[in-house]
């Protein structure tokens, strides 16, 4: 699950990476930071690089059933220095930050995706399978 914020003219990406029962790992990218967030807490970020905070990220609920977290998410004006700003490392056997920001809690919907195409197609094949023994 990922965000698109506009900052100028830029387009960074805010993502879950991953969930627990009080916690949530987001990731600010095209200028990789990513931070740990309890419930209710809110951090900003500079993604400009003038030490003034540019994205505000709220942790706003985390619902375990569903493994999805709730955010609110700010593009904000310059008002202070980001409270968060933490660059991730790269390198070989870690994924680059976007790649990571696709993870997580987006992986649950695709599941529910493909088991509803494979009920479909069952219920197809039972339908077939009735229609051709009729005849």
């Amino acid at each position: 699950m990922r965000a698109r914020v506009n900052v100028g003219n830029e387009e960074h990406y805010v993502g879950v990476i991953s969930i627990s029962t009080t916690t949530a790992t987001i990731n600010i990218s095209s200028d990789p930071q990513q931070a740990v967030f309890n419930v209710g807490e809110t951090k900003t970020f500079d993604v400009t690089k003038d030490n003034l905070a540019d994205i505000s990220v709220k942790l706003n609920l985390i619902n375990t059933e569903t493994n999805r977290a709730s955010l609110t998410i700010k593009a904000v004006e310059g008002a202070q220095a980001p409270s968060y700003q933490a660059p991730i490392e790269t390198g070989e056997g870690k994924k680059g930050a976007g790649e990571e920001a696709e993870t997580g809690a987006g992986n649950y919907f695709l599941l529910i995706v493909a088991g509803l195409i494979a009920l479909i197609i069952i219920v197809l094949i039972v339908v077939l399978v009735k229609a051709v023994r009729k005849k």
